[in-house]
């Protein structure tokens, strides 16, 4: 009805204005480029050729367009309705006004049939919704390079494949994000994966880079503690699901936890993986969240406390958030990077092997560093007052180090 609707929508607005009194901003997610068969519009259009939404969908001899050949997903056909273009930019700005501090944006690249209109299209909605709400953060689910995109100043950022998820579960795990393929030549190899980081972040600009969603699972692929047991998805219907947490690896985990949270970019956290969720790829991604039991006993424990110490670093220490970033050395399955601003850098040293390792770091180019304190995770650290410092790990084991300059 439309007094529950009017209720709901003020009730969306309490829920936001209490949120950011707790320091939280809630981003909602647009659906953009389809809608659902039961939805009213496409109901009204299939059953009256002169329905007023019959334009906002392509027609075909075979029926209509779909999204991925899905029948229940009807395709949006923005080209031949500009009353469906402004009806979508006035949703996003609904919702902005209604106290949403941004919009995911679904298969951004996807919305119409052509590269050219889409970058119109986005450029336009962000502009309008921006001139609401200056602040208002437009993040894009896109794969690939897009760096035209951000040129024409279509969104802020976007959901980091490139640049994140898929180097990093190559390097922890030797798996792809669906689970559908394994290469063990790139597990644990830090050589191709300090280029394959540094390649692919050089093709986002910096704004973009720093607010982009770094995860490490999400709703359309394999948990990444699954990925971790290396055992491939046939993809044919006959998964099993009960080998989602057969020979998984949470060591591997919580140091991929520490990189996400270490590399520039935001941390994004898909739920239960802060206490160790398993899954094949969609739909067993979405178990549902274990309130009653975590699926890894203490381990579990450890996993949501290494989140909460390192979210305590993000919002201690500025580097974390807005500084530099550089990768320091790399060998035998292990790396050192550095976050870095005017006043301090913040130092990880990360070994996935199973064996002990030894990393050796200058830091005279961040200038005189007056003292080196730990904040994190284990291993042993000397440092000489020639700025030279050694770092000795065990198997599977991280150290996060803050210099003071």
């Amino acid at each position: 009805s439309e007094e529950n609707l009017q209720a709901s929508d003020e009730l969306f607005t309490k829920l936001t204005i209490e949120a950011k009194k707790r320091g939280i901003r809630i981003i909602l997610d647009g659906v953009f480029n389809h809608c659902g068969s039961e939805h009213k519009w496409f109901k009204s259009a299939l059953k009256n050729p002169n329905s007023p939404y019959r334009a906002f969908f392509r027609w075909t001899d075979e029926g209509y367009e779909c999204w991925w050949n899905v029948k229940t997903l009807p395709k949006l056909n923005y080209e031949n309705s500009s009353k469906l273009q402004n009806y979508i930019i006035r949703i996003g700005k609904t919702w902005i006004g209604r106290g949403s501090s941004g919009w995911r944006l679904d298969v951004a690249t996807d919305l119409g049939h052509s590269d050219e209109f889409n970058r119109y299209f986005w450029r336009k909605f962000r502009d309008e919704v921006k001139d609401l709400y200056p602040n208002a953060y437009i993040v894009a689910e896109a794969y690939g390079r897009r760096e035209k995109w951000f040129a024409e100043r279509c969104w802020d950022s976007l959901m980091n494949y490139q640049a994140f998820f898929e180097p990093v579960s190559w390097f922890f795990t030797g798996m792809d994000r669906h689970s559908f393929s394994k290469r063990e030549d790139l597990r644990g190899n830090e050589k191709w994966f300090l280029l394959a980081m540094a390649r692919e972040s050089s093709f986002l600009p910096w704004p973009a880079l720093s607010t982009a969603m770094n995860q490490l699972s999400n709703h359309d692929h394999s948990r990444f503690l699954t990925r971790t047991n290396g055992i491939v998805d046939p993809n044919d219907g006959t998964r099993p699901q009960e080998l989602a947490y057969v020979n998984v690896d949470p060591d591997i985990m919580e140091l991929a936890v520490v990189f996400q949270f270490l590399w520039v970019g935001t941390p994004t956290i898909y739920y239960g993986d802060e206490v160790g969720l398993g899954g094949f790829t969609d739909p067993d991604n979405r178990r549902p969240f274990p309130w009653d039991k975590y699926p890894l006993g203490e381990k579990s424990e450890e996993i949501l406390n290494l989140h909460k110490s390192l979210i305590d670093l993000r919002k201690r220490f500025k580097a974390l958030r807005r500084g530099s970033t550089a990768f320091l050395s790399a060998s035998k399955s292990s790396f050192a990077l550095a976050r870095f601003n005017e006043k301090e850098v913040i130092l990880g040293f990360i070994n996935s092997s199973s064996s002990p390792n030894e990393l050796k770091v200058d830091l005279s180019w961040f200038g005189e560093i007056k003292k080196v304190e730990k904040l994190l995770g284990g291993g042993t650290y000397s440092f000489s007052g020639e700025s030279k410092l050694k770092v000795i790990l065990k198997g599977k084991e991280f150290l996060v180090l803050r210099g003071e300059l």
